[in-house]
């Protein structure tokens, strides 16, 4: 089998990852990710060359890096394996990951799991994404947190994020339309997604589920600060948050419209855009498109 191993070049966990690949009999090729789109490369080249297994090692922006390259390949259907060493693990907390024998096993047995993977478009352009994509403040934290990720500790550097953002974010006017439903008015937050974690472990999706078919979407009106304190202990459990300033939903199609003010736009906690007044993004499904090694052990990551 042909194997590929897609490594985040500034984990912490770099060395211990690097000492586990060669420790194993099987031939793997080892590149390792320096600058943002690295991982997208390599997939691409990888599947284009041949790979029929590709280990990421990383955390969500590495895996969504490593899978936009696959499914932009001649080869799109190449087994994905996830080894967790990112800065967030929040989708691994769901899907699980693997020691790097425990993941070749399991490939060469073919234990694997088809999720479904959700697609962004606005403008010309379009993005995958295996977790969630946040719209609103999200965006705006995930972005503050990649921009200092090496001042402070993680958790510190998360929540401190959360806590600056909510004291200061301007909620802009929405049109969310979900398989025919329409909502408007103000909103703080959009999650959507396939995964339930985001932010270092904070359970925005509840609802979603891998391999439904359908887009958990979360939506957060006015909350601050003191909600948050209040509701993080649920959030952190994967409860939902029962309030009427928050909703879950689920569809197949998902559209947001700028009525008033400007909407960043993420996608598994990496930044990808800001749209304006006038200007929508849309949200879509491919079921069962990524071939997932998944160990049959109970390997989720815990947060």
């Amino acid at each position: 089998m042909k194997i590929t191993a897609i490594v985040n070049g500034i984990s912490s966990q770099l060395d211990t990852c690097l000492e586990e690949l060669n420790s194993v009999s099987e031939n793997i090729q080892v590149r390792i990710t320096q600058n943002h789109g690295d991982a997208t490369l390599f997939a691409q080249d990888a599947c284009n060359s041949g790979t029929e297994f590709i280990i990421v090692c990383g955390g969500d922006g590495t895996l969504n890096e490593g899978v936009n390259g696959m499914l932009m390949s001649q080869n799109p259907k190449c087994l994905f394996g996830l080894y967790p060493i990112g800065s967030a693990n929040d989708y691994a907390h769901v899907i699980g990951g693997g020691t790097i024998s425990q993941l070749i096993a399991c490939a060469k047995n073919k234990t694997q799991e088809s999720v479904d993977i959700g697609v962004i478009r606005w403008s010309a352009q379009q993005r995958y994404f295996c977790n969630i994509s946040a719209a609103g403040i999200g965006a705006e934290i995930a972005a503050t947190f990649n921009a200092r990720r090496f001042k402070m500790g993680i958790r510190l550097n998360y929540y401190s994020a959360i806590i600056q953002w909510l004291s200061m974010y301007s909620a802009p006017n929405l049109e969310i339309r979900i398989d025919g439903k329409s909502l408007r008015g103000k909103t703080l937050l959009s999650a959507i997604g396939k995964g339930v974690y985001a932010g270092n472990g904070l359970a925005l999706l509840p609802q979603s589920e891998l391999n439904d078919g359908s887009l958990g979407l979360t939506i957060a009106t006015n909350v601050g600060v003191i909600d948050f304190i209040r509701f993080q202990g649920r959030l952190k459990k994967g409860k939902r948050i029962n309030d009427a300033r928050v909703q879950y939903l689920k569809g197949t199609q998902i559209e947001i419209q700028v009525i008033d003010g400007t909407l960043a736009i993420d996608a598994d906690g990496e930044f990808i855009a800001r749209i304006k007044k006038g200007e929508s993004i849309s949200y879509s499904i491919l079921k069962n498109e990524l071939n997932f090694v998944r160990p049959n052990t109970d390997t989720r990551v815990t947060i």
